[in-house]
């Protein structure tokens, strides 16, 4: 049921990504490296569902409800309802020991992802361990973290810093 729901996130928060918000000048740009190669995260937008998790998308592309193109991105997704400075590290929320204030429980990457058409590009959803560090100055959120996915033990590292969209959907 989790993943059924986990994907219906990421649908969302990526429909609702490029549809939500407008360029903010200010924003400072990330990156992310995946196979030797990096990536751009321009923005970031943080989708809170209904009040009880909330999906962080760090991703290369400008909000327009009209984006076609190809996009990159890294997410994850936290057991609160906001994402609260701190350092996490992935767990399983069924694992009995999960602690939402200490783990987050899902993660994925996406690259050369040809928007609208999702099943394009490389994706990696099959995240095994990570860290992922949050702090916050004013306006201002840092994220850096390090993401492992697969029995091929790909990691993806990188980091955000900047203004991040908040969008509540129930």
């Amino acid at each position: 049921m989790k993943t059924t729901i986990r994907s219906l996130a990421l649908f969302m928060s990526l429909a609702l990504f490029f549809s939500a918000c407008k360029k903010n000048k200010d924003d400072v740009k990330g990156s992310f490296t995946y196979d030797g190669q990096t990536y751009t995260t321009n923005y970031a937008i943080n989708t809170t569902f209904n009040g009880s998790y909330s999906d962080l998308v760090m991703i290369s592309v400008d909000y327009n409800p009209n984006f076609q193109g190809k996009a990159h991105g890294v997410g994850i997704t936290f057991d609160n309802d906001k994402v609260t400075p701190g350092t996490y590290t992935y767990k399983a929320d069924s694992d009995p020991d999960f602690d939402g204030t200490k783990h987050f429980f899902d993660g994925y990457a996406f690259m050369n992802v040809n928007f609208p058409d999702l099943d394009t590009g490389t994706w990696r959803e099959d995240i095994v361990s990570g860290t992922a560090t949050v702090s916050v100055s004013g306006s201002t959120m840092t994220v850096t973290y390090e993401l492992v996915f697969g029995d091929d033990k790909k990691k993806v590292t990188g980091s955000y810093s900047g203004t991040v969209k908040q969008v509540d959907e129930d």
